[in-house]
């Protein structure tokens, strides 16, 4: 990793208290996708499950097979058998967001989305 030095130097390697960074090849951000948001909310699941993918039509396959949607892709992973991608969301949404919008998106996943056992616990 690299860090602009304003001072004239340019590029120069980022050190931290003396140690070179240690650079992992992974994605910097991903974006929050509302589970209403249809298949941008299914392939950021898929990014965030499937690994070494180089295109979009990588991400779709699954055991050979080349899935039309995202969404057939993350059922055929055995992604979307149970209610774990609305508790997973749930999780990671609270890390991120207010009582308001916690309560927002509770009521959106019990009214839009196919939850199987709404009373389970996390």
């Amino acid at each position: 990793m690299h860090s602009f030095q304003p001072n004239g130097l340019g590029m120069q390697k980022r050190k931290n208290g003396g140690k070179d960074v240690v650079v992992k090849k992974t994605i910097g951000r991903i974006y929050y996708a509302q589970p209403t948001s249809g298949e941008k909310y299914y392939l950021r699941m898929l990014l965030n499950t499937v690994e070494g993918c180089r295109s979009y039509e990588d991400i779709r396959t699954v055991d050979g097979v080349v899935h039309p949607t995202y969404k057939s892709a993350c059922y055929a992973l055995g992604l979307l058998n149970d209610d774990k991608e609305w508790n997973d969301c749930i999780k990671e949404a609270s890390h991120l967001a207010f009582a308001p919008q916690m309560h927002q998106l509770f009521c959106t996943i019990l009214l839009f989305c196919e939850v199987t056992d709404p009373m389970e616990e996390l």
